[in-house]
């Protein structure tokens, strides 16, 4: 069964955070969407502080049936809005495939047809991620990026310049919020628990209004996230180098006691400090790596919050703002 063939119950989760001007508009534009489905979209509003924290929603809709909030009791960030709710959709809320993506513009609702297109291509197996393909941010923010790629390529092995707008299948959001890391990164969570993606190239749309209310802290604090989310790989990777470094440390002191006895290139008193340093240096390296390590290997028996469990710790309410039943004419509003 395709998206194509059926008429599907489509969730679209989008985070919130007191950009409600936006979030008017980007109803406009999904309401434009040929979805070919019933189409729920659901704002997680991430305990916003404006007065207004509705937008303006019409009287009728013509591709949406309906529109809800789900209301944070306290602000958790962008990407932890998204994981809770994922989790509150997937066990309160019926739906066979769901939409994540931003309220600002910059995930542009004219290519969720694309990626619905390649979901169905692939059977609804995995995840279909956007691609940027052309940015409109500025240099410094293009020069960061480029630097935590090249980061993550060293570090974890993997460099995929995927963000958060994508659609998956129910079976998939139910697996994902199983996974404390998705509250840290979703697109690295997905790589963690080798869920099969697809990526189609999109470009990154305009922002609707205003301007992003992410800095430079919270860029760094993004990549890291996302680093942090491979722990594990990371910690053995830096054991291996410490472990690599170690050993040619460990070969450069015979070659500095050649040098000094069998040699006239020595500097009196040179020997004996570059072999202190180097000694220094090599207990530093196998301190660091049994660091990593046991820092990791401990982690593992602590308490993690879990999406799926523990979603409602977070939640003050959900409430219905517009629905016009299947079928129906007349639209109800809430």
């Amino acid at each position: 069964m395709t998206m194509g063939q059926t008429k599907r119950t489509i969730l679209a989760v989008i985070p919130v955070y007191n950009d409600w001007t936006a979030a008017a508009m980007l109803l406009d534009d999904l309401d434009r969407v040929d979805f070919n489905g019933t189409v729920h979209v659901m704002f997680v509003d991430d305990a916003s502080t404006d007065a207004v924290t509705r937008p303006a929603v019409k009287e009728r809709y013509a591709s949406i049936n309906e529109i809800s909030v789900l209301r944070l009791n306290r602000n958790l960030g962008h990407q932890r809005a998204s994981a809770i709710g994922m989790a509150y959709a997937c066990a309160t809320l019926a739906f066979d495939a769901m939409i994540v993506m931003d309220a600002d513009g910059e995930d542009r609702p004219q290519d969720i047809r694309t990626l619905i297109d390649t979901f169905d291509e692939n059977k609804g197996q995995g995840v279909v991620f956007a691609a940027r393909r052309r940015r409109t941010a500025a240099l410094s923010f293009k020069l960061y990026y480029l630097v935590y790629l090249m980061v993550s390529k060293i570090l974890t092995g993997f460099a995929e310049r995927v963000g958060n707008f994508s659609v998956l299948s129910r079976a998939t959001a139910s697996r994902l919020v199983q996974a404390p890391e998705l509250l840290m990164h979703y697109s690295s969570t997905v790589q963690k628990l080798k869920i099969p993606f697809h990526k189609v190239k999109i470009d990154r749309g305009k922002r609707y209004h205003g301007s992003s209310k992410m800095g430079f802290t919270g860029l760094v604090m993004h990549g890291l996230l996302a680093i942090a989310v491979h722990r594990e790989r990371v910690a053995i990777r830096a054991f291996i180098f410490c472990a690599f470094s170690s050993f040619l440390l460990l070969a450069g002191i015979p070659i500095v006691a050649c040098v000094r006895f069998f040699t006239d290139m020595a500097i009196p008193g040179w020997a004996t400090s570059l072999t202190g340093m180097l000694l220094i240096l090599l207990s530093q390296l196998v301190g660091l790596g049994l660091f990593t390590i046991f820092i990791i290997l401990g982690s593992r028996s602590l308490m993690e919050v879990v999406p799926a469990r523990d979603f409602g710790l977070f939640i003050e309410g959900h409430e219905t703002w517009y629905h016009r039943a299947a079928n129906s004419d007349i639209p109800a509003v809430n």
